[in-house]
């Protein structure tokens, strides 16, 4: 089933979904949360250890009614041989199953309700949006840069009528905790309120952010 989901909608990248399309997946299987999993090894390298293999998998919890990325799991394991790591990586599996079981109990019964903010809306020129007075560059993650991560990550964030963010939401997200660089940024920076006929408006706008990796020199 999860793979007929996935055919029909024709996904370009299943790890990095905005929340709709996690949603049409998990109607479309039918479930309450999906798991999705990506496994790599790659030969790595260091100081102390000239030449290795780490075998790794990307857990991925989303929870299908909201399409949010309910938790981010990174598994990984390392020997001097690949086909070893692998197996230390496989065999702790059941460790990281107990934590999305886990993640999934403690998710139930808590839905927040949507606040009663409004949308920002470009062709309304009555409204003015929500403004940052400076902007701050999230950070690139040190897990991203390891794994050579690109990806898009989309947040509405909910501004009060003083300048306040009463709440940021992940609408499209990837792991590698490239969300928590968002919603950290986000809350560093001072914003000005958004108007409607020259009165603060209390506002949702939508951020968008482009991570890729830039090799330091």
């Amino acid at each position: 089933m999860a793979l007929s989901a996935y055919a029909s909608l024709k996904i370009e990248d299943p790890y990095n979904l905005a929340i709709e399309t996690a949603k049409n997946i998990g109607t479309l299987i039918g479930c309450v949360h999906f798991v999705m999993v990506k496994a790599r090894t790659d030969r790595r390298s260091s100081s102390a250890r000239p030449s290795y293999f780490e075998a790794s998998a990307f857990i991925y919890l989303v929870d299908a009614r909201t399409g949010r990325l309910e938790h981010w799991l990174l598994a990984s394991a390392r020997d001097d041989a690949s086909p070893v790591a692998e197996k230390k990586l496989n065999d702790s599996s059941e460790t990281a199953a107990d934590a999305i079981y886990a993640k999934i109990k403690d998710a139930a019964g808590k839905h927040r309700d949507e606040p009663r903010f409004e949308m920002f809306d470009p062709d309304n020129k009555s409204m003015r949006p929500a403004m940052p007075y400076k902007r701050i560059k999230p950070e690139y993650t040190n897990t991203a840069f390891l794994f050579d991560v690109k990806a898009v990550i989309d947040a509405e964030v909910s501004i009060d009528e003083t300048g306040s963010v009463r709440r940021i939401d992940i609408v499209r997200w990837a792991g590698f905790d490239l969300e928590e660089s968002v919603i950290a940024a986000v809350r560093k920076m001072n914003w000005r309120p958004g108007e409607r006929n020259g009165k603060p408006l209390a506002m949702r706008v939508l951020l968008r952010y482009n991570f890729t990796k830039i090799d330091k020199e």
